[in-house]
């Protein structure tokens, strides 16, 4: 028998996992990586569910869960197996209630109805359950393990919300958390376990490392997000300055929030989100209260989109709210003329290039000066160069006056960036860095090499960009899988 067991146990005859995940969905739960998946014992059938701690993987006794799970008249149980196999844990509930708790090594169990030791807590199971405690830990234990990357019957909880995993995806709270700051944050970022040359950048998204460690995050009080106003009446590009985000909305619960739910509704829902405000809206977060303030002035049982209230800002932060999953933040400039311009690169010549620029490169990394001397494609809009005005769209188009639109968070139409990550390949784009700095090192005259600071510059931006495009194909793959609308947010 292999130890490392816990998990809750329900009968098969008794729930599905659909009734599984309404039980859970009673207790608000966040950050929990779970797995709901039949077991089979030589005489019953089960339903066994995992539950893990997002960000550590560890096993988590959720508070109320077995008596919700056993109402009704209804059985549920709680094994679990001491990693050494010296002891175990045992509850039972049925109809709502808790009949017993044990937890401790093998030694300490004692019971005049069934007796001491391993021998006395297994006949006090089977009596309980009617099950075999051997089979049971036996079968439980020879369940695949998915605690690292997901299968497919494996769901996250973030904030009281049921999130589809897609099969292979690492477990990784990055992905659901929001992470913004300065561009140069990335230098301090260290990933366990990665390589240390360039083909740390050619790992694919399945099974990979986690994306990195979190990005510094801003002051709650810092400035109102938002795109520049055009000077003509044209949505004005970001400058260098700037900052964007690439995230996840759920387009469904905003419109709910907005059209349908009683304003008295959505001012509890925003009032919910106070104590983690920094990790949902991010740059919006100061923007919180005053926000509160104008849904609760608005009468509580009347939507507030048939409300007078009609302002872009609690439109946005109640979009934002719905947020699940996020590309960290970084500068306009590093995602427009670094990243996306790299992942879109056009084969060709490198020499040639590179002869005719070498001044113009002199004091450029080596991935900004690929992109300065290579072709690449990009529909150069008005917001970003690296996509077309068609789509980055405003969220919402009421706000619009005068073709003017002040607002910070726009919705981005992602088919064609799909069909560029999955034409991307990592492994190609590492052999023409590689050819790229060779040639380079070429063309320049002798004794005017890199330095070994140079060269550390060189692949840490390797390794940022490898974790980025990591970042985006699971982002993009959650979207999928769960029907959300991704969007870019704007923010000094």
């Amino acid at each position: 028998m292999e130890p490392g067991v816990y998990a809750y146990f329900v009968e098969a005859e008794q729930h599905t996992p659909d009734s599984i995940r309404l039980c859970l969905g009673q207790l608000e739960l966040d950050s929990v990586w779970l797995r709901i998946h039949p077991l089979q014992l030589p005489a019953r059938s089960l339903l066994m569910l995992e539950l893990f701690d997002l960000e550590s993987g560890g096993p988590l006794d959720v508070p109320r869960l077995g008596q919700l799970l056993s109402a009704e008249g209804r059985r549920a149980f709680l094994a679990a197996v001491d990693p050494t196999d010296r002891g175990a844990a045992f509850e039972a509930f049925r109809d709502g209630a808790e009949l017993l708790a044990f937890s401790g090594e093998w030694d300490s169990y004692h019971s005049e109805e069934h007796g001491e030791g391993r021998e006395g807590f297994a006949r006090m199971v089977l009596a309980l359950s009617e099950l075999d405690w051997g089979e049971l830990v036996a079968a439980a234990a020879r369940a695949p393990r998915f605690l690292d990357e997901a299968d497919d019957h494996t769901e996250v909880f973030i904030r009281g919300r049921l999130v589809g995993i897609p099969e292979g995806m690492p477990r990784q709270a990055a992905l659901f958390g929001l992470h913004y700051g300065d561009a140069d944050d990335d230098a301090d970022e260290t990933d366990e376990g990665d390589e240390t040359d360039e083909a740390a950048a050619a790992e694919d998204d399945t099974g990979a490392d986690d994306a990195g460690a979190d990005e510094a995050e801003d002051d709650a009080g810092a400035d109102d997000a938002g795109a520049d106003e055009a000077e003509d009446g044209d949505e004005e590009e970001p400058d260098g300055e700037g900052q964007m985000m690439l995230m996840l909305l759920d387009p469904e619960l905003s419109r709910f929030l907005w059209e349908e739910a009683p304003a008295a509704q959505v001012s509890a829902f925003l009032q919910a989100l106070e104590p983690v405000r920094g990790a949902v809206l991010g740059p919006l977060a100061h923007a919180l209260p005053d926000v509160i303030h104008m849904v609760q002035a608005q009468l509580p049982d009347r939507p507030l989109g048939r409300s007078p209230l009609r302002e872009l800002l609690v439109y946005e932060v109640l979009s934002m709210a719905t947020g699940v999953g996020y590309l960290a933040g970084d500068a306009v400039e590093y995602y427009d003329r670094l990243f996306f311009p790299l992942i879109n690169l056009i084969d060709g010549p490198i020499v040639d290039a590179l002869r005719a620029s070498l001044e113009e490169i002199r004091d450029m990394g080596l991935l900004q000066a690929m992109v300065e001397v290579l072709p690449y494609s990009a529909p150069e809009g008005e917001l970003l160069e690296s996509f077309g005005d068609e789509e980055l769209t405003p969220l919402a188009s009421w706000a619009e006056e005068d073709d003017v639109y002040e607002g910070a968070l726009f919705l981005l139409d992602d088919v064609r960036l799909r069909r560029q990550m999955e034409r991307f390949d990592v492994q190609r784009l590492t052999e023409r860095v590689q050819q790229f700095r060779q040639a380079w090192a070429d063309l320049l005259p002798p004794g005017n090499q890199w330095h070994a600071g140079e060269a550390d510059s060189d692949q840490a931006d390797l390794e940022r960009f490898g974790r980025r495009v990591r970042e985006l194909r699971q982002l993009l793959a959650l979207a999928e899988v769960n029907r959300l609308q991704p969007a870019v947010l704007f923010y000094d």
